[in-house]
């Protein structure tokens, strides 16, 4: 994935603030930074492109140090970082309760928000929707984890009651699900 955008390491940066404190943080960038000095030298500009290479470091990082070697915990992460981006960026949607819109708009937005792939949503009824994510190239499983429990926790904080997703097919580059939640 060439292309991604800072957002999406911010994310997993102030996941780690958030929930093991700013020591943790702080280790995890002097970490990253022997490997990535010319890409974490300046602070990360959430619309500028990062390679694939440095997510794939800050994921492993965070699946060995702070997940257990538990890749389910990308959702969590995902889910958790929905609240500070749907607040920034789609507000609208969570004030009018439209879980709906949010993911058309999130389908709409995805290449300026989150980078490399595309999203299509299709309306299934009131309360489920059926998502196609082609990424274009292999994608890593902790990438995917965390944007279904992105868009699971979007549609919560637009409106959505307990959200749950099934699977319905999965490729080497893209997969498709049911995304559905309690009215």
């Amino acid at each position: 994935m060439i292309g991604i955008k800072g957002i999406v390491l911010l994310t997993r940066f102030d996941y780690v603030d958030r929930f093991f404190g700013r020591e943790a943080l702080k280790s995890m960038t002097v970490s990253l930074e022997k490997n990535w000095p010319s890409q974490l030298m300046q602070p990360v500009g959430i619309s500028k492109d990062y390679p694939e290479a440095l997510l794939k470091a800050v994921d492993e990082q965070l699946l060995n140090e702070y997940f257990d070697n538990q890749v389910s915990r990308f959702f969590d992460l995902g889910v958790a970082s929905a609240a500070a981006v749907v607040s920034r960026y789609f507000q609208l949607y969570a004030d009018d309760k439209n879980p709906q819109g949010f993911l058309q708009q999130m389908a709409r937005t995805r290449r300026f928000l989150i980078g490399l792939g595309e999203l299509e949503v299709g309306q299934l009824n009131n309360t489920s929707v059926f998502i196609h994510l082609n990424y274009g190239q292999p994608y890593l499983e902790s990438v995917l984890l965390s944007e279904i429990g992105f868009l699971a926790g979007g549609v919560q904080i637009c409106g959505a009651g307990p959200v749950s997703y099934t699977i319905q097919g999965k490729g080497e580059f893209s997969i498709e699900f049911i995304l559905e939640w309690a009215g």
